[in-house]
Parts: C-alpha cells; structure tokens; sequence
C-alpha cells in the first residue's frame, strides 16, 4: 500500500494583526532585496522578481500616479453616423443583433457601442416624453385657473 502525502489546507484564518502583516511584509521584502555597495543596508528590488513563465512589464498593467484609471476619450459621432443611427432608430427602437452587428461594422464600433446608443436613445425618448406630458399638465392646471 502506497503512503499519500496530506493535501495542504488552503483555507487558514487570515491573521489580521497589524504587526505581524508588516513583519510578514519586511521578511518578503528581505528575501529579494540586495545589499548596497556603500553600506550594510539592503535596497528592496524595484520590480518583482521575473517569472519565466509571465513576461510582462510592470509598467504595462500598473495604474497612473494617484490610483486614478485612466480614462479612454469618448469618441464622437459625426453628423452622418448620428444620422444614420436615427434613422433606424425611427423605423425599430429595438433593432435586433444582426441589424446592431451591421451598424456596427458601417460606422467602425463595437456592436456593445451600437447596443449601448440604442438604449441611451430609448432612455432620452422616455424621458423627453415624461418631460413634455408633465409640462403639458402644468399647462393644462394653469389655464384652468
């Protein structure tokens, strides 16, 4: 009969002992760093030690400076695009995917981007529409008095 090895437990209680947290920190830390030529102190590394099999630069997928995401531009639509969308969006306010993946590719977007234009024009429909019927009523309130 063959002796198995126990299967190590992964599922240990987080210690959340601030000191030990940062003692944890600083031996992680002494592993990698290396001495310094002029004195007995060591330098932390400045990047993660290379893994053979992940070869990206920390540079690529750190964040900018302050943890803020930066942000992609908004891409405008020219007059003709818009154009082209209201038109369609006069005859079906709900087109279906193929029609959205056609769209699509006549205007250089993501058939996300035409999903998202269609429902952003559904919700300013809606709106405009509340809008106007409440002003109407007001309208309607005053003249009576």
């Amino acid at each position: 009969m063959v002796k198995r090895k126990p299967i190590p437990v992964m599922l240990k209680k987080k210690n959340h002992n601030s000191k030990s947290n940062k003692n944890n920190i600083r031996r992680r830390i002494a592993a990698t760093a290396t001495p310094s030529p002029d004195n007995d102190k060591m330098i932390p590394p400045t990047s993660p030690p290379a893994s053979p099999s992940l070869n990206v630069d920390i540079a690529d997928v750190a964040s900018p400076p302050g943890g803020q995401k930066q942000k992609k531009s908004r891409r405008r639509l020219k007059p003709e695009e818009l154009f082209l969308l209201e038109s369609v969006f006069a005859c079906n306010a709900t087109p279906d995917s193929f029609t959205k993946i056609k769209l699509a590719q006549i205007l250089a977007m993501s058939p996300q981007q035409v999903s998202n234009w269609f429902q952003n024009k559904r919700s300013r429909v809606r709106r405009e529409m509340k809008e106007s019927k409440l002003q109407q009523q007001t309208q309607h309130n005053s003249n009576e008095n």
